[in-house]
């Protein structure tokens, strides 16, 4: 909560460019299942995608609350994803992020 009122407190949090687009045409795709996950807490994430106007489903946005490595949100994503999407396998994971912990995150 203080995180959250600490953010509303800053300026708004702006898309980074392209993202918003580059999401949008995900999310209008059948035969792609799309989830946010993070290593934020939950409240304050919800506020920048709002902020930056980023299109994302409550149910399906996965972050640190309740898990303490990034590989464990990551796995806590993809399995929402399977249960929101009727899917048992996935035939691929692309994970998408912005620094170097996202990459070995991905790679693990």
């Amino acid at each position: 909560e203080r995180m959250t009122s600490f953010i509303k407190g800053l300026p708004k949090v702006s898309e980074v460019p392209g993202a918003r687009s580059i999401i949008n045409s995900l999310i209008g795709h059948s035969d792609i299942a799309f989830v946010f996950a993070t290593g934020s807490l939950l409240k304050p994430a919800h506020l920048k995608l709002e902020q930056a106007e980023i299109p994302f489903n409550r149910s399906l946005i996965h972050a640190s609350n309740s898990k303490f490595t990034r590989e464990e949100i990551v796995n806590e994503a993809i399995s929402s994803a399977k249960r929101a999407y009727g899917v048992n396998e996935f035939e691929r994971v692309l994970s998408v992020g912005d620094g170097l912990w996202d990459l070995r995150t991905a790679q693990n």
